[in-house]
């Protein structure tokens, strides 16, 4: 018995234990999560024989971590044993499918994975499930101008797809969609574009914002954040709106749209002072970046000299560090590294 096949042994043996600590006896359900584990845990040293046979139990749960199981091998050759659980009848098997799906082929070129992700969405009536669609079709690994198009277009019949949706009560489909679409614009060459349709989505649900004691409000600033990211690296932050997101609850809205402020150099002069002030001290350290690369030159080092002296020790240490350099007024800057020392001593 191989070493692979050792370990396999011991950790299905110590998973059914521990269930059965929990209980009278392991269920049917235990041993078969057990035999999935241990046999994704040899990588397939031992064969798949039991989690190929556990894709067709009566159990959605057990097909669900069969098919993540294949999933997570990473082995493009497994995908047409994934793809026919795109259309299990319990839709947490169908979203579990289709992250296995695009999990299959991390990292290489996903041929005709984007179709079959993207061919199911127009059917596809789960919230959740839909969701999975649009964030696997996303992160695919689209390099080809031809393949780009075939998820950009899959991304926008997503999009359209909520307009249809009975409810989404979770959001679920919105993150999942706001998922995918950053993903995708994460991985694309300078000067890419998205469908005008496509951008509008990441716009819309930038803005997506539900009162503060609402159960989904944490979810919508997910989405809101990862909307503007994407917007972001799609070079479509413009001023206007990156000033009304920088008014958002969240701070991570905030903090993106400073991210992307010092990425573009768009808006700046608006933007990095307001950013400056900033309650969240996570944005205030960007924002300090942002003026040392953009505003230093033109405005001096006033911002940076008053960061010294922040709350946040983390701010002051970064405006500390690029006080390296000296600044015009360099009594002004002598002063407060001095002053923040004193501080620190006191």
């Amino acid at each position: 018995m191989g070493p692979a096949r050792v370990r396999a042994a011991v950790f299905a043996a110590v998973a059914i234990l521990a269930t059965a600590a929990c209980g009278p006896s392991p269920t049917d359900f235990h041993v078969a999560y057990a035999e999935i584990v241990a046999e994704e845990d040899a990588r397939g040293e031992n064969g798949l024989e039991r989690v190929r046979a556990h894709l067709g139990s009566d159990d959605p749960r057990i097909r669900a971590a069969a098919v993540r199981a294949l999933g997570r091998l990473e082995e493009p050759p497994l995908h047409g044993e994934i793809s026919p659980l795109l259309g299990d009848p319990a839709p947490a098997v169908r979203a579990a499918a289709a992250t296995a799906l695009a999990q299959s082929v991390f990292g290489t070129d996903p041929g005709e994975v984007a179709r079959l992700l993207a061919s199911r969405i127009p059917e596809e009536a789960d919230p959740a499930a839909l969701g999975a669609l649009a964030t696997s079709l996303g992160r695919l690994q689209a390099q080809t101008p031809d393949r780009r198009a075939e998820v950009a277009a899959g991304l926008t019949t997503a999009s359209a797809r909520l307009l249809v949706l009975s409810a989404d009560p979770d959001l679920l489909a919105r993150l999942g969609l706001s998922r995918g679409i950053e993903a995708f614009a994460r991985g694309g060459q300078a000067g890419d574009t998205l469908p005008m349709a496509l951008t509008a989505a990441a716009a819309s649900l930038a803005t997506l914002t539900l009162p503060s004691g609402d159960p989904n409000a944490q979810t919508a600033a997910r989405i809101r954040r990862t909307a503007t990211t994407a917007l972001v690296h799609l070079g479509q932050l413009g001023e206007d709106a990156a000033l009304r997101l920088l008014q958002d609850p969240d701070w991570g809205v905030r903090r993106h749209v400073v991210l992307g402020t010092n990425r573009s150099g768009t808006g700046l002069e608006a933007i990095i002072p307001a950013a400056l002030e900033d309650p969240d001290a996570r944005v205030r350290v960007e924002a300090v970046r942002a003026h040392h690369r953009w505003l230093r030159s033109a405005r001096g080092c006033g911002a940076i000299i008053a960061a010294v002296a922040d709350p946040d020790p983390d701010v002051a240490a970064v405006a500390i560090g690029l006080l390296g350099r000296p600044c015009s007024d360099m009594e002004a800057q002598v002063a407060a590294l001095r002053g923040r020392v004193a501080a620190e001593v006191a």
